[in-house]
C-alpha cells in the first residue's frame, strides 16, 4: 500500500444520508458511485460538538470531560499529522468549533470565518459569562431565520455563517499561498444546510419550479409552517453545497492534489423534519439525526472489504484511525475506533447529555445512549428510564418500538451498552485522578 501524501476532509452540517442522491446532491452521488460509500454510517450524537469530538479524536463524546471542549487527554488527528510535518489547514464558520472550545489544536492555519463577526463578538466578549449564556446566543442559528417569517416578510434571509462559496475560495487561496503540493491536510466545514437557510431561488427552481414559484408569493411564516417547503429549502441548500464541492474537487484534480491522496466527505449529524415531532437537531437519538453519508476517494484498495459486501455499521470514531493507517502513522493510545475495512465489532454507540435549553452544559443525569447493531437500534433514556428498540430495515422512520417482541436481543444490546458506559466512566475517573495529581 502506497502511503498517502494529501488528505482532504470535507464535512457538511446537517447532511442526512437519505439526501445523498441524484436529485439533491448529484455530484456527491456520482462521487459515491466511483469511490467508496458507506451506507451504514452513523454519527455519535445529534450535534456538531459531539460529532467532531469523535471525528477528530476517535473518542466517544461522554468520555473524559464530555464533548463541549477539545482538551487533553484527547489527541486530535490534526496534532498527529502536524507533528509528522503535514501542513494542516482548517476552514469553518461554526461557533462550536472555534478556538474558544479548543478545536484549533494542531492546525498550522486555522481560519474561523466568523471570528470577527458582530455575531461572534457578541458571543465571545470577555465581560459575558460565556459558558452560561452562549447556548442562548447559539440558538439564534435556529431562530434568526424565523424572525422575518413571524413578521410575514419575504426578504432574503442572511444566515449568520459564511457561504459554501466563501469557504471554497478561502481553501483555494490558502493552498495557493502555501505553494505546497504534498503532505497537506485540509479540513473544510460547510454550514449551508443548517437553519436558518438562505433562500437561493436558482436551486429552488431546479428542484421544484412549481413550488418555487408558489413560495415566491408566500410569506416566510407560511413557508416555515409547511414541512414540505422546509424540506425544499433544506434540499436547495444541499444542492448549492454540492455545486461548490464540485468546484473545489475539480480544482484539486486539476492541480494534482488528489494523486495518491485521500478525499473524504461526511455529514456531521442529520436533521429532523418532524419525524418525531420537531424540526432541527434537538437532544434525541433517532435515525434521522444520526444516519449520515460517508464518501471516500483514493481509498478503494484499502477499503476493498466494503466494496466486496462485508459492510457493517461505522461511525465518526473510525475516521481518524483510518486516515492515520493510510499515512503510515501510529494512532494515539486514547483512540477507540477501528480502521474502516478492518472493523471487527459490529456496534456503533451514540449519546447526548445536554438539554434543549442549555446546549453547552453536559449533564449525565439526563443522558441518552444508543447502540446500533445493524439493523437494530436500541435507545436508552437515562432520565426517563425508558428503552426503545427499532428495526431500521423494516421501520426506517423508527415508529414502532419492538422491545416487547425482541426481549433477548434487547438484553444483549443493553449488556453491550453497559460495557460501553463502564469504559466511559473509567475515563472520567482517570480525568479526576490526573486532576488531583496535578493540583
Amino acid at each position: 500500500m502506497a502511503l498517502k501524501k494529501n488528505i482532504f476532509l470535507i464535512t457538511i452540517d446537517c447532511f442526512r444520508a437519505d439526501y445523498l442522491n441524484n436529485t439533491h446532491t448529484p455530484f456527491l452521488h456520482e462521487l459515491s458511485r466511483k469511490g467508496i460509500s458507506i451506507g451504514r454510517f452513523f454519527a455519535e450524537g445529534p450535534g456538531t460538538p459531539i460529532a467532531f469530538i469523535s471525528l477528530f479524536t476517535s473518542t466517544y463524546p461522554l468520555m473524559f470531560n464530555g464533548y463541549r471542549e477539545l482538551t487533553p487527554p484527547r489527541t486530535p488527528i490534526v496534532e498527529v499529522l502536524s507533528k509528522s510535518k503535514y501542513l494542516t489547514i482548517g476552514i469553518h464558520d461554526n461557533p462550536f468549533l472555534s478556538r474558544f472550545f479548543g478545536f484549533h489544536r494542531g492546525f498550522k492555519i486555522f481560519v474561523d470565518l466568523g471570528e470577527g463577526s458582530l455575531y461572534r463578538k457578541m458571543v465571545f466578549k470577555k465581560r459575558h459569562p460565556i459558558k452560561k449564556t452562549i447556548s442562548k446566543v447559539l440558538r439564534s442559528l435556529k431562530v434568526l431565520g424565523l424572525i422575518k417569517a413571524l413578521k410575514g416578510k419575504k426578504e432574503e434571509i442572511r444566515a449568520p455563517y459564511a457561504s459554501a462559496e466563501i469557504v471554497v475560495k478561502t481553501a483555494i487561496n490558502k493552498l495557493q499561498q502555501s505553494g505546497i503540493k504534498e503532505r497537506v491536510f485540509l479540513w473544510m466545514h460547510f454550514m449551508d444546510a443548517h437553519a436558518p437557510f438562505n433562500i437561493r431561488e436558482e436551486y429552488l427552481e431546479r428542484l421544484n419550479p412549481k413550488l418555487a414559484s408558489e413560495m415566491s408569493q408566500m410569506s416566510l411564516r407560511s413557508i416555515y409552517k409547511d414541512t414540505t417547503l422546509v424540506k425544499l429549502l433544506y434540499s436547495s441548500q444541499l444542492l448549492y453545497v454540492d455545486a461548490q464541492v464540485r468546484e473545489f474537487i475539480h480544482y484539486l484534480e486539476d492541480k494534482g492534489y488528489l494523486e495518491n491522496g485521500i478525499l473524504i466527505v461526511v455529514g456531521d449529524h442529520g436533521e429532523e423534519f418532524r419525524e418525531h415531532g420537531e424540526f432541527g437537531h434537538n437532544p434525541k437519538l433517532y435515525r434521522e439525526l444520526l444516519h449520515v453519508p460517508f464518501i471516500a476517494q483514493g481509498v478503494e484498495e484499502d477499503l476493498s472489504a466494503i466494496k466486496s459486501g462485508k459492510e457493517i455499521a461505522y461511525g465518526h470514531v473510525n475516521i481518524a484511525p483510518t486516515i492515520l493507517s493510510m499515512c503510515g502513522l501510529e494512532t494515539p493510545k486514547t483512540y477507540v475506533g477501528e480502521v474502516i475495512g478492518r472493523k471487527t465489532l459490529p456496534y456503533v454507540f451514540s449519546e447526548v447529555a445536554h438539554s434543549r435549553d442549555n446546549t453547552t452544559k453536559v449533564n449525565l443525569k439526563i443522558a441518552k445512549y444508543s447502540v446500533i447493531k445493524y439493523p437494530y437500534h436500541l435507545i436508552l433514556d437515562q432520565e426517563k428510564g425508558t428503552v426503545e428498540l427499532y428495526d431500521m430495515e423494516r421501520d426506517p422512520q423508527e415508529r414502532r418500538n419492538i422491545l416487547g417482541e425482541e426481549k433477548d436481543l434487547a438484553n444483549e444490546l443493553l449488556k453491550v451498552l453497559n460495557r460501553h458506559l463502564l469504559r466511559e466512566k473509567l475515563s472520567r475517573i482517570r480525568m479526576k485522578y490526573l486532576a488531583l495529581r496535578s493540583s
